[in-house]
């Protein structure tokens, strides 16, 4: 009988710890959806505001909107044309654009304002004059200067960006292959050249391996050889040497750096 008491009393604990877990579950949802719901009220009244606001602008705008037509046309004369930049805005904000010959001052407002601004840039600017121009050949599509400009700014990046691949490549790497040749006597292909250590670290038994290709770019053949320093210091190049029987077909030919226990060592050379 006792038994049965504590089976109970277990079953009963048990099923009052789940009410309790979903009672906890459903309270956090419910707070949860209260949270949302004010997120929400808060967002449409703010919106509502805005909405507000920018009737009662427009409304102001539209009042008064012969005097800022007066206005842009002065400052466009002024050769303000920031300030007609900003002017021209409203009209655009507000749906106006088209209120009488506004809409023709768009291209030479834009233009003037957007030159003013890159004159004002930098060369080593790219990304901003490359912006630019393009907004200005958008503007303007038949302007030879601005495609000639987006053509330099766009070599300009290419070339910034190939540059800075190049140094993070080569920051990743232990060696850096200064130079290299290979050459064909008494009946041997020798390839040989400098390599330097670009590391902090101190590296051992270090190891060039050669492999030589056809015309079509296929092996033929592959040597190896011990670099002259062993160890190579931080900072140190060594010359290298790789001899092979010479083969006439023999056209191309690579080569990498190993430990001579394995492992292919990371290399830089900039062709």
């Amino acid at each position: 009988g006792v038994i049965l008491i504590l089976i109970a009393i277990l079953f009963i604990s048990s099923q009052f710890s789940q009410c309790n877990k979903r009672a906890e579950e459903h309270k956090q949802a419910v707070h949860q959806a209260e949270v949302k719901k004010i997120e929400n009220e808060k967002r449409q009244e703010a919106k509502n505001r805005e909405d507000v606001k920018h009737q009662k602008e427009k409304q102001a705008f539209e009042e008064n909107i012969e005097s800022h037509y007066i206005e842009l046309i002065k400052l466009v004369e002024l050769k303000q044309f920031d300030n007609a930049l900003a002017k021209l805005n409203l009209f655009k904000k507000f749906g106006k654009i088209d209120y009488k010959d506004v809409n023709k001052y768009h291209k030479i407002i834009s233009t003037q304002s957007l030159s003013a601004k890159v004159r004002k840039l930098p060369a080593s600017d790219i990304d901003g004059n490359l912006k630019i121009y393009k907004e200005l050949l958008a503007l303007n599509p038949d302007e030879q200067i601005y495609k000639n400009k987006i053509d330099h700014y766009q070599k300009k990046r290419d070339r910034y960006i190939k540059e800075k691949q190049a140094n993070e490549y080569r920051a990743s790497c232990q060696l850096e292959l200064l130079n290299t040749s290979w050459s064909e006597n008494y009946g041997y292909a020798t390839y040989e050249g400098q390599v330097k250590n670009i590391s902090s670290l101190k590296l051992e038994n270090i190891q060039a391996v050669v492999t030589w290709y056809d015309g079509n770019g296929n092996m033929i053949t592959s040597s190896s050889a011990m670099i002259e320093y062993n160890p190579i210091l931080p900072g140190q190049a060594s010359p290298f040497k790789v001899m092979k029987t010479y083969n006439p077909a023999m056209q191309k030919a690579g080569v990498e750096f190993s430990h001579l226990m394995g492992g292919t060592i990371r290399t830089y050379w900039k062709k």
